[in-house]
């Protein structure tokens, strides 16, 4: 079965009007879910020393299953669809194309938007305002990450990752 968003990126390979200038390959200071984590848990300790709840205990459980779920979706079938293309989702290990299935389709960046969500829905299942706010960095850190990691797409994939951009949003 054909991919609709394969189709009309086209067929064009990593040459195809790329830029001559080969960007680096990204970089990271620790893998993305480990940041995220390590944000959510400095979150749960200013939590414990000064709580704040956000909504009462029927809506976080609610918004955040929803959100966890959602997350985990995202995170996982970015997982899978990699694995199935031969791709590790280290910043080591080069994008032998550039994958546009499965959670690709949705999100550019479905691993980064995976954990994200779910670090928002384990906030709202455990009723506190702070790893919230503890998120806010990290995302900024990961807007820089992403930067570059679509400079360096944008270097091997050229006009085909551009189109494929225009087609689908950076987080969701």
């Amino acid at each position: 079965m054909t991919d609709p968003l394969e189709e009309r990126l086209g067929e064009e390979g990593p040459t195809d009007e790329a830029p001559t200038g080969e960007a680096p390959p990204g970089t990271i200071l620790a893998p993305s879910p480990l940041l995220t984590l390590g944000a959510f848990l400095v979150g749960l300790s200013v939590e414990w020393i000064w709580p704040v709840g956000l909504l009462p205990w029927a809506w976080n459980l609610g918004i955040g299953t929803v959100l966890l779920a959602g997350g985990a979706l995202l995170f996982g079938g970015a997982l899978r669809t990699m694995r199935s293309r031969g791709k590790h989702p280290s910043h080591a290990d080069e994008p032998p194309e550039l994958i546009t299935a499965g959670p690709f389709w949705w999100s550019r960046n479905p691993i980064y938007t995976g954990h994200s969500l779910i670090h928002l829905g384990a906030s709202f299942v455990a009723d506190s305002f702070w790893p919230i706010l503890t998120l806010v960095p990290i995302l900024l850190y990961l807007q820089r990450v992403i930067g570059r990691e679509e400079t360096r797409l944008e270097s091997l994939f050229g006009t085909r990752y551009e189109r494929y951009c225009q087609e689908v949003r950076r987080w969701l």
